[in-house]
Order: structure tokens, then sequence, then C-alpha cells
């Protein structure tokens, strides 16, 4: 990709509708607390690419993490677990930015419901890591869908 061409990809991504370009590149968030489908909420998520991550993180800390505490008799602190850890939520979706294909129209999606979180970010795994490297935990990939999405968020 020529300087040209990586800058319009950049400045397409950052800007205000980058779906004008790449069409579905949002992020959806659905809680499914029952699986009917009652009490069902989705969030969508639009604008630049860097605001997306930062609203959508900050949508799931406020609203899907939960957080329990737990007094221990004779102790000062208490102990507190959390339904997902945060970090590794951040982790995660922004991985999912950042590896998603933008010429695939489909969103990022982040599915919840009471047994676990789902993100989705297509094609999925880079086709250079195979099911065995999944299942070993080995996910090592030395190629890069979006090189220039990660040096400016």
């Amino acid at each position: 990709m020529g300087n040209a061409q990586a800058l319009k990809c950049w400045t397409d991504v950052f800007n205000e509708r980058p779906d004008d370009f790449f069409p579905y590149a949002r992020i959806e968030v659905v809680d499914k607390p029952d699986p009917t489908g009652i009490g069902m909420t989705e969030k969508v998520f639009t604008g630049p690419l860097d605001r997306q991550l930062q609203d959508a993180l900050s949508y799931i800390k406020n609203y899907i993490l939960k957080e329990k505490v737990t007094k221990i008799l004779g102790q000062a602190e208490a102990e507190r677990i959390y339904n997902y850890p945060y970090a590794a939520v951040e982790e995660v979706l922004s991985n999912a930015i950042y590896h998603k294909s933008y010429q695939i129209g489909e969103p990022i999606t982040v599915t919840v419901t009471p047994e676990k979180m789902e993100i989705t970010s297509l094609p999925g795994p880079d086709r250079t890591i195979s099911d065995e490297d999944i299942q070993n935990r080995r996910m090592i990939s030395r190629r890069y869908r979006n090189r220039r999405i990660s040096v400016t968020s």
C-alpha cells in the first residue's frame, strides 16, 4: 500500500462516518439476560474507530460488568469478584477492531448472556493460525490486517 492509499485509509476509518467508506464499521453490544430475548438491549456505537472503542468500553464497564463484594469476617478488606475482568474485555475488543477485515460488511458484535460474553470480529483469526494452534492457545501471526489503525489508537 502506497503512502497516499495508507493516508486515505487512515482518514476513512477515523472519519466521523467510517461506515460511509466501510459498511458496518461499527460495534454492536447486545445484552441478552434471557434466552427468549425478553429484556434484551442493543446498543450501536458509530463514529471514528477510536471513539467507538472508547464509547463501547465505557458502556460495557457501566452497564455489563458487575462486581460482587463479600465482606470477610475479621478482615478490613472485602473480596471483590467481577463477572468479566475489564482489562481482558478492553484487550479483546481492541484486538477485534485492529484485526477486523473492513472489506467484510459485518459489524463487530459483543453478545452478553448470563453464561458468557462473546466478541465476534470477522473473519476471525488470520488464516496462518491453524485450528491446532487455537486449541493449544498458540495464536501467533506475523501478518497484520490493519497496521495503520494501531499506530493511532
